[in-house]
């Protein structure tokens, strides 16, 4: 038995995962016709797992975390464990055939396996296409230099719906994207608003915007510059320290039947320096 493999259906994971001696498994099968643990502290399930959680979040939000996997893998031996943390209490010790996985999949949904040589240990059927495939079908490409802040949070919006992963980051103020959780933070809010959009709302609409400038010297402020000649203005541009503005755009969620959802929300943003807006909030719902 050990060196061959197996496939095995409806393997429940996170509900039936244990750990055993410093190791993680997921339970599969009864005692009475036999166990197997599926080894899940490896990097080919780790690769092939991962590449399933970017299908999810970039084709198919509908696939739930803790949807019954189909696994294909390899049979390492037999071992003794007590698979007590899982939904099935056994209680006990059973036998059972250890194996490690390569490959997972939802019938008629998803497939990703295992890959030594690809950067993230693993893909998704077709992800080397995605760009390919999907780039023609984006209705916005990039965000323009001159975008202002509620054309930057319609833009946000469609990153979202469309799934378009590089322009949801591309809208972010990149210092909020600095730090080893940063992008994983990112990520958990971009996994939150796929749900919002499939489930609650399905189109948004601006309602209002307002401007502050909270550090540096604000040319556009009438009662600042009422008194200054402009060689004055000039003189105090250049020795203030570099301007910071604020934005907050609130925006209305509706629903496939026309109805507004919940309450307006806002959306904080960010300009520094006069460059381009960048949104500052991204965890805030629509």
């Amino acid at each position: 038995m050990p060196g061959k493999y197996v496939v095995l259906d409806g393997l429940e994971y996170p509900a039936n995962q244990f750990t055993d001696l410093g190791r993680e498994f997921v339970s599969w099968g009864t005692p009475a016709r036999g166990m197997y643990y599926v080894q899940i502290d490896t990097p080919s399930w780790r690769g092939a797992y991962e590449a399933l959680k970017r299908y999810r979040r970039l084709v198919d939000t509908g696939l739930a975390e803790g949807t019954p996997l189909s696994v294909a893998g390899r049979v390492e031996g037999a071992e003794l464990a007590v698979p007590e943390a899982g939904r099935k209490r056994f209680g006990g010790a059973f036998w059972g055939w250890v194996v490690v996985p390569e490959a997972i999949w939802v019938d008629g949904r998803a497939f990703a396996a295992a890959d030594r040589n690809a950067e993230l240990g693993g893909r998704f059927a077709g992800e080397e296409r995605m760009e390919e495939i999907t780039g023609p079908l984006y209705s916005v490409k990039s965000i323009p230099a001159d975008v202002t802040p509620e054309r930057l949070v319609e833009i946000f919006a469609t990153a979202i719906k469309e799934k378009n992963l590089k322009l949801y980051l591309d809208c972010i103020d990149p210092k909020r994207l600095q730090g080893p959780r940063a992008r994983s933070l990112a990520m958990y809010h971009w996994d939150w608003h796929q749900v919002r959009f499939r489930d609650f709302y399905v189109h948004t609409t601006v309602e209002k915007v307002e401007k502050t400038m909270v550090k540096g010297y604000d040319a556009g402020n009438d009662l600042e510059s009422f008194f200054l000649t402009d060689e004055q203005k000039a003189q105090v541009k250049k020795i203030s320290e570099p301007s910071v503005e604020r934005a907050t755009v609130t925006t209305k969620a509706w629903d496939e039947r026309g109805r507004q959802y919940g309450s307006p929300k806002p959306h904080e943003l960010i300009r520094r320096g006069g460059g381009r807006w960048y949104v500052y909030d991204f965890a805030a719902q629509f």
